[in-house]
């Protein structure tokens, strides 16, 4: 086991813990936002989950119960109540009410880090630690080398050894809880792709359709031209160029709708951004090659057939 840590409130659960915050010499206006997300947690929580120190220090074993009260505080938090000027020092109260003491001193400052889900922009956070606060509920972070699973068996039977009848619940992975919390995103993204499966199966079915009717209402004008001695390259490509023409003005009306429609959906993406280039390439280039496939099949059907033949059925 390379480091272990404890958290009343465990992270990306869907639960979360706020508090109204006081900063010393500083009033709180009215309608304000003073809501921060509040953990405890123990020394090793930090370096357990890799979380950064930005500035000054995290909890030390000897931050007690009868030691002066000590928080750390995330760099949203930070940067809302100080700006530019250094966090380490100054003391947070927690409540919003006129006359909250401001018992807590901010020895720490660490990076942004999720909290309830992934989806939701870094909050403001506040960090306290557990040898001083009352704890709810208790969640141990492990960080181990080698199969997690096997190391979550044998910290099972081990606290079994010390407390028989101490409650173990929900032991998993990091993997884990993420899979978790991405579930009804996950859920939708296959939706959305089997829906856009079928919309591009029922585009690919319609194109080939209008450019077979296409060519049929044609076929005439295509006899005439083929007798006269029309190459059949000529012919694919007096077809096709409609097909491109169609093409290129859905191109152009989609990619701006696709920029706008991103935005909307901002939420319920992670890991991409709503304009992502190769999210919006791919797809166009994908859809560019099945439109001309679908256009060159029926214009190519009918370069090959018989001028004489069209022109008598005609």
């Amino acid at each position: 086991m390379q480091a272990e840590g404890i958290a009343d409130n465990p992270v990306l659960a869907g639960s979360n813990w706020e508090n109204s915050i006081t900063v010393e010499g500083r009033e709180n206006k009215p309608g304000e936002d003073t809501m921060s997300y509040i953990n405890a947690v123990s020394p090793g929580y930090f370096g357990t989950l890799g979380i950064r120190i930005e500035s000054g220090r995290v909890f030390r074993e000897s931050d007690t119960a009868a030691r002066p009260k000590v928080v750390v505080v995330n760099e949203s938090f930070a940067e809302h109540y100080f700006g530019r000027q250094s966090a380490v020092g100054r003391r947070i109260g927690r409540g919003g009410d006129p006359g909250t003491r401001t018992d807590m001193e901010i020895i720490g400052v660490v990076n942004d880090t999720s909290y309830e889900d992934l989806q939701q922009k870094a909050p403001r956070q506040v960090f306290l630690c557990a040898a001083q606060a009352y704890e709810f509920d208790t969640t141990v972070y492990l960080k181990v080398n080698g199969d997690a699973r096997s190391v979550l068996a044998s910290a099972r039977r081990l606290v079994h050894e010390m407390e028989p009848k101490a409650p173990i619940m929900n032991m998993k992975t990091m993997e884990h809880q993420l899979e978790e919390s991405l579930v009804t995103e996950r859920m939708i993204a296959s939706l959305s792709a089997g829906f856009s499966a079928l919309a591009t199966s029922l585009s690919i079915l319609g194109l080939y359709g209008v450019m077979a009717y296409m060519v049929t209402q044609r076929a005439r004008e295509i006899g005439i031209r083929m007798a006269f001695g029309a190459l059949s390259g000529s012919v694919v490509w007096l077809l096709m160029r409609e097909v491109v023409l169609i093409v290129a003005i859905g191109i152009a009306v989609a990619l701006p709708l696709a920029f706008g429609l991103g935005r909307l959906v901002r939420s319920e993406l992670f890991g991409i951004q709503p304009a992502d280039p190769a999210s919006l390439v791919l797809p166009v280039l994908l859809l560019t090659a099945i439109a001309l496939l679908a256009g060159f099949i029926p214009a190519r059907r009918a370069a090959s057939s018989d001028p004489l033949h069209v022109l008598r059925y005609e």
